[in-house]
């Protein structure tokens, strides 16, 4: 899967992905200080919250719409 927090999260929206893979990816890439992501001080949090299903609870079609509607804004000039 891609690194970047957009076209996984389009994949998941698509039904392409499942919830518990894309937890499985935002884990791993929460996890791994080496992964580094387009600047945009949002990322670090979305994927934190996709990461922590216990926490946050599971990721559905209206919070990963919403975390791509406040990516996509945190990234328009």
């Amino acid at each position: 899967m891609s690194t970047e927090v957009w076209p996984v999260q389009n994949a998941f929206l698509a039904g392409e992905i499942t919830k518990e893979e894309i937890a499985d990816w935002a884990e791993f890439h929460d996890a791994n200080d080496g992964v580094e992501f387009e600047a945009n001080e949002a990322i670090p949090d979305v994927i934190f919250a996709i990461s922590s299903p216990e926490i946050n609870g599971w990721l559905d079609n209206a919070m990963a719409r919403q975390f791509l509607s406040d990516l996509n804004a945190l990234r328009s000039p």
